[in-house]
């Protein structure tokens, strides 16, 4: 789930990518981590990476311009989006 008070900070996000060059690839990162196993971890993150690009989707963001990748682990790691060459 994705807290209501962050939908704000996801719409400026999709803005900023509408904004940015047109052959522009970002990569997000879903938030890692937490006290199960590692592939658990990852699939986990990876389903909190497809669930803001499905927000910044819904704000404007192009789908194109947008993968998503999980965290394996247990550390706890942020939201991350990484430019793509």
């Amino acid at each position: 789930r994705i807290a209501p008070a962050s939908l704000d900070i996801r719409r400026r996000a999709a803005k900023a990518l509408q904004a940015g060059p047109k052959d522009a690839r970002v990569e997000i990162v879903g938030p890692g981590g937490g006290a199960g196993q590692p592939a658990d971890n990852e699939a986990l993150s990876r389903q909190r990476a497809e669930a803001v690009k499905v927000q910044l989707i819904v704000a404007g963001a192009n789908p194109g311009a947008l993968d998503t990748r999980g965290e394996p682990g247990t550390a706890a790691t942020p939201l991350r989006f990484n430019p793509l060459k």
